[in-house]
């Protein structure tokens, strides 16, 4: 069992790595070389080949026309997007060590997690990218520390994300999941900084709250920051 799961994983991280290549190698409008031109060009197999055309199909980065073969699209139609609310970031990919951190909350944070000014906040930043697009993404995980006073024994607030879920549940009982979308004009620094933009860019900010279903309390926000692309349309939805 162990055997097959390694297995699986090493066919998928071939099937990632073929589709960062070809997406880094060809242009919007170039034809793709067939099936047998990819596996002598890239020396992949012609299963991690096959299923790497058909993830970029179903990411809408190519399109396909029989007689005439496969062609990057010149731009990406809409993107369909849905997040689980046991994992909303499963679309990312990690690009650095996570960063954690402790502050307090500013008057803004304060009204959102209903706690005190000032009050301790855990928060967790991750650089990541998309895995279709591999465009920079940042996430933002904050943890009020009122959400941890009365759980015993307490998680880690920069822990596995599965672990203080089932603590919030075991506390609260059954929880809820929202999403809200709001486009940021005016980022901040530390924003710029990992997303490696200038001032002025554009970013799109997807937040995921986590609140008690009973008392409809925020016990923790998910963010993730993306620079806006006009040339991709998004359509994203929670589950």
């Amino acid at each position: 069992m162990a055997d097959s799961g390694a297995r699986q994983a090493k066919a998928s991280r071939a099937v990632d790595e073929l589709t960062q290549a070809l997406t880094a190698t060809f242009q919007p409008g170039d034809l793709l070389p067939s099936i047998q031109g990819i596996i002598e060009q890239f020396g992949a197999n012609q299963n991690t080949v096959r299923t790497a055309l058909q993830r970029m199909r179903d990411a809408g980065l190519i399109v396909t026309e029989n007689g005439v073969g496969s062609r990057m699209c010149a731009t990406a139609p809409a993107h369909i997007l849905t997040r689980s609310a046991a994992d909303p970031f499963a679309h990312l990919r990690p690009t650095g060590p996570a960063q954690p951190g402790r502050g307090e909350a500013s008057e803004v944070l304060a009204k959102l997690f209903d706690v005190r000014k000032d009050a301790r906040l855990y928060t967790l930043r991750q650089a990541a990218e998309h895995r279709s697009t591999l465009r920079p993404a940042q996430t933002v995980r904050i943890i009020p520390g009122a959400s941890l006073y009365d759980l015993d024994p307490a998680p880690d607030p920069y822990g596995d994300r599965a672990k203080i879920i089932d603590r919030f549940v075991k506390q609260y009982g059954t929880l809820e999941t929202y999403q809200r979308t709001r486009t940021i004009t005016a980022p901040t620094p530390d924003i710029r900084t990992e997303l490696g933009i200038k001032p002025g860019t554009t970013v799109d900010a997807v937040a995921i709250g986590t609140r008690t279903a009973r008392s409809g309390r925020l016990l923790m926000t998910e963010t993730e920051y993306t620079v806006a692309d006009p040339t991709v349309e998004w359509e994203s939805r929670l589950y």
